[in-house]
């Protein structure tokens, strides 16, 4: 299959994702890392009681005070609700903006994007962004859930890194274990410059600063303060060690963990992304773990900053010359077997076309 024909293919799940949503409460339902089932719907009720408590608390401040006061406290009021017309232009944002996702989400081999929407309900969604060939997130599926409040886009969306092994490891400075995305677009970020989020500003901007900023090469550098060692043997050996866990959390949590227990909205999307790069996946495992015993440098994990960051596997994997090797080595097997079970890319593409099928079998019943 040629690299054009899945390009194509791509596009058309693109397409199919986008336009499908699910009647079922539970596709809506996510666990945090701790465990913890949370629906869309929390959100929403949360901003509701706090609405309410502030008009509550706005009114009783206006009691007592006097006319003039009274009306300023009226006012106060009014200015903290959420009006008809910011909420039609929250809707119609969004829906300008899902709408140009079909044009404009990247979906080539090398790294796509794909987002899960409903049209009943934009403001929540999911987001899968397969790490970019050269980065250590190479080939892995990495599922991120979205949420634009009551304000938006006057104010930035919430988003929130779902890939992470429940808590098992932090992928990136930017990248928690516990979830949190830390971009300066989304006014999560300490560091000094970056872009800052305005009204014109576009979840498209975001995904691609997750992708392209976050998720690259200099891994060690993306902590504020840390990018005056780049280029300096210490830097140098401490971006490669913490790489080398980030490639070794993207085989065990990004691919093996995806393989086994893709998100619904997305099952269909990984499967056939892991079936046609499969692989460039071995292979590109097979270098990593070939530049990993030939170069064991495991004194390098014990860097302050990775301790802190990924202190569990970094303590694993300084244990000795052999141990990052040998942990990456057992997790590729797993991965290999993963890959080898999986149908063949035209049989992904038999499925997508079963999939499109079954949306306009459910377009026709909702014309009905």
């Amino acid at each position: 299959m040629s690299e054009q024909d899945i390009q194509a293919a791509s596009a058309e799940l693109l397409q199919l994702m986008s336009k499908v949503g699910s009647d079922d409460p539970e596709d809506d339902t996510y666990e945090t890392h701790d465990g913890e089932a949370v629906h869309w719907s929390d959100f929403e009720q949360e901003e509701e009681e706090e609405e309410e408590a502030e008009v509550q608390r706005r009114q009783q401040q206006g009691k007592g005070t006097g006319a003039g006061a009274g009306a300023a406290g009226a006012t106060a009021v009014s200015s903290a609700l959420p009006t008809s017309a910011s909420s039609r232009a929250k809707m119609a944002k969004l829906a300008a903006e899902v709408t140009d996702f079909r044009q404009s989400l990247p979906c080539s081999f090398s790294n796509a994007m794909f987002v899960a929407v409903d049209s009943s309900q934009m403001d929540v969604m999911k987001v899968l962004i397969t790490g970019a060939d050269g980065t250590p997130y190479a080939g892995g599926c990495y599922e991120f859930d979205v949420y634009c409040p009551a304000d938006y886009p006057k104010v930035a969306p919430k988003v929130t890194l779902h890939t992470t092994g429940q808590g098992a490891i932090r992928f990136n400075p930017n990248l928690y274990d516990n979830g949190m995305v830390c971009l300066s677009l989304l006014g999560t970020w300490r560091g000094e410059g970056g872009e800052t989020w305005t009204e014109k500003s576009t979840l498209l901007q975001v995904f691609a600063s997750i992708q392209s900023l976050i998720m690259s090469e200099d891994v060690y550098f993306n902590e504020p303060g840390y990018e005056e060692l780049q280029g300096t043997p210490e830097g140098d050996a401490a971006n490669r060690a913490y790489s080398r866990i980030v490639r070794y959390g993207a085989v065990k949590y990004a691919m093996l963990e995806q393989l086994r227990n893709p998100s619904p909205l997305f099952a269909t999307a990984i499967r056939r992304h892991f079936a046609c790069k499969r692989e460039d996946i071995i292979a590109q495992c097979r270098q990593w773990l070939a530049e990993a015993e030939s170069q064991p440098d495991e004194t390098a994990y014990g860097s302050g900053l990775i301790m802190a960051h990924n202190q569990q596997l970094a303590g694993r994997f300084r244990g000795s010359a052999r141990a990052y090797a040998d942990y990456f080595r057992a997790a590729l097997a797993e991965l290999e077997r993963e890959l080898a079970a999986l149908p063949s890319p035209q049989d992904c593409l038999t499925t997508l076309d079963v999939a499109k099928e079954e949306a306009g079998d459910d377009d026709d019943d909702d014309d009905d």
